[in-house]
């Protein structure tokens, strides 16, 4: 049962491998500042209730940002997403058009304890025990500017490009005894930026370019930790009736400063057209300096009754002001994050009734970001919706995760960026991993 869960597993992930291959490019100015565009850490099911990352936890849901839900698993689940991304780039009368789009997560989340144990024991465990697994996008970089202007009646272009990213492998685990939870996740960021300028004279005997570039490799030791409390309004006797309860969940998580290990590769040589000759006037290889990611956390809580309803609220701030890479230089202020959402399901345990089983999800969020254009800080607001499709593949109860986020982020001046972003996951649980098997 497991294998051939997780062969449907990967082969419906092929397709998206390939479509984020194709979508790889992005254009956005704004990633040229700090480590580039920060893409979402939350699960396409949070991220559709306006990222309620600090109290959320599900049976059958993974939460990414917050270890400490981990210990509420119950089952074993392979997730990922993918998105495609529409953006409008607003300057004055000009606009700018481009799509984009991401691989948002690999997941494999592990209850420890199987739940079927303790039904075949008659016997509860005292302390549960889940896991997980995820590789994910953490920033992105990708714009190409091009300039022409004309001195001394010259014609002279300008260049100005990067590309690249970073991304986040975590290794989380999360405890639950009676109604408290904690958790930790521990990983790595890595990735590569490349930054390139280009000035040319593109005619005439003294035609040249020069070429300015600087890639920078990034290495950093990852790690979170983090808590969540359920008070209970309404307990059910059976634990695995949920439909009844009412329930209140405070959740916190964060992290201190994280160590980064940066090597940068610098290079500036000149191109001379009408002569063929290439003048290397700057090749600086495999510089090694430190820096570090800075700290940050989060806090919210979730109201939930039964399985009909949720609704909560998250703030997370993150002191991205202490950055600090020697090989780039930046002025960044710090940057926080308010959202408020929920999720509607009218009946998940419905007969021949699609729509009462699904879903809804709506959010709201507000970000400052921490990049700073003339002295202008960057913010965010988007309104996100989605739909949890529950689905049967190879006899387990799955989920098809759809979500959409429109938003808007304001730069300097008249520089604004509207957005659509669209997402797509799968969800496959297995509750047949980790059982002691009885033989008489």
């Amino acid at each position: 049962m497991k294998f051939n869960l997780l062969s449907t597993y990967l082969l419906l992930l092929l397709p998206v491998l390939g479509y984020n291959q194709e979508l790889s490019t992005d254009y956005s100015p704004f990633s040229r500042f700090g480590l580039g565009d920060f893409l979402d850490q939350n699960t396409i099911s949070i991220n559709s209730m306006g990222n309620l990352s600090a109290s959320f936890h599900d049976p059958n849901m993974l939460n990414l940002v917050n270890p400490a839900s981990l210990g509420d698993l119950k089952t074993t689940i392979f997730e990922s997403g993918f998105n495609a991304r529409y953006s409008q780039l607003t300057e004055g009368n000009q606009k700018k058009d481009a799509w984009s789009g991401n691989l948002r997560q690999l997941s494999i989340g592990l209850a420890i304890f199987n739940p079927i144990n303790e039904v075949l024991a008659k016997k509860p465990y005292k302390l549960k025990w889940g896991m997980h697994f995820s590789l994910l996008p953490y920033t992105k970089l990708g714009y190409k500017i091009v300039t022409t202007e004309v001195v001394n009646n010259l014609p002279f272009e300008k260049t100005f490009q990067c590309s690249g990213g970073s991304y986040k492998f975590m290794w989380g685990n999360g405890i639950k005894i009676k109604d408290f939870s904690f958790g930790a996740n521990l990983g790595l960021i890595f990735g590569k930026m490349n930054f390139e300028r280009n000035i040319a004279i593109t005619s005439g005997v003294y035609a040249y370019q020069d070429f300015f570039q600087n890639d920078i490799r990034i290495k950093s030791f990852y790690y979170n930790i983090g808590a969540q409390y359920d008070w209970y309004l309404r307990r059910t006797k059976d634990s695995d009736i949920r439909n009844q309860e009412k329930v209140l969940t405070i959740g916190v998580y964060g992290n201190g400063k994280n160590p980064t290990k940066i090597t940068a590769d610098t290079a500036f040589y000149r191109i001379h057209n009408y002569l063929g000759i290439t003048d290397t006037a700057l090749l600086v290889q495999d510089q090694s300096t430190t820096g570090n990611l800075p700290e940050a956390f989060g806090i919210g809580f979730m109201y939930r009754s039964g399985n009909k309803f949720k609704v909560g609220s998250d703030f997370s701030y993150n002191a991205w002001s202490k950055y600090t890479n020697p090989n780039k230089s930046e002025s960044l202020r710090n940057g926080y994050s308010f959202s408020v959402g929920g999720e509607f399901t009218p009946n998940i345990l419905a007969f021949n009734k699609f729509f009462s089983k699904v879903s809804y999800r709506l959010g709201y969020v507000y970000q400052k970001d921490p990049r700073v254009i003339l002295n202008q800080q960057l913010q965010t607001q988007g309104i996100t919706v989605g739909f949890g499709i529950p689905l049967i593949v190879a006899r387990e109860l799955s989920f098809l995760n759809i979500g959409c986020e429109f938003g808007k982020l304001t730069g300097y001046n008249n520089l604004t960026e509207n957005y659509i972003k669209l997402n797509l996951g799968f969800a496959f649980t297995d509750n047949g991993w980790f059982i002691k098997r009885r033989f008489d």
